[in-house]
């Protein structure tokens, strides 16, 4: 399976366990300008950490789907491993123009 496609299933996976859990976000997503959706894994020891992680960037309007890599630095103390996903939600065009084009 190649890497988009991971990314796809992931994405799928990730949208459908949300509109289980929280039926009426499918609908704000249907009216959004567009959303992500991004899976991600951390390190953190004692000062220092960070993460990476990829996924999908979806224009509602056209469906064209941008696949992207997410980079993550962490600073302050701590320790622990944290992996999960997340969604973001853009209300306007312009929002996830810039998310897509400067991250």
């Amino acid at each position: 399976m190649s890497s988009r496609e991971q990314i796809s299933k992931k994405w799928r996976q990730t949208l459908e366990r949300l509109y289980t859990a929280q039926p009426s976000a499918q609908n704000a997503i249907q009216k959004a300008a567009g959303y992500a959706v991004f899976s991600n894994f951390g390190l953190k020891i004692v000062f220092a950490g960070g993460g990476s992680g990829k996924g999908v960037a979806v224009k509602n309007k056209s469906g064209q789907a941008t696949y992207m890599k997410l980079i993550e630095v962490q600073a302050g103390f701590g320790m622990g491993i944290k992996k999960f996903r997340m969604i973001w939600v853009f209300e306007n065009q312009s929002d996830l123009d810039s998310f897509i084009n400067l991250g």
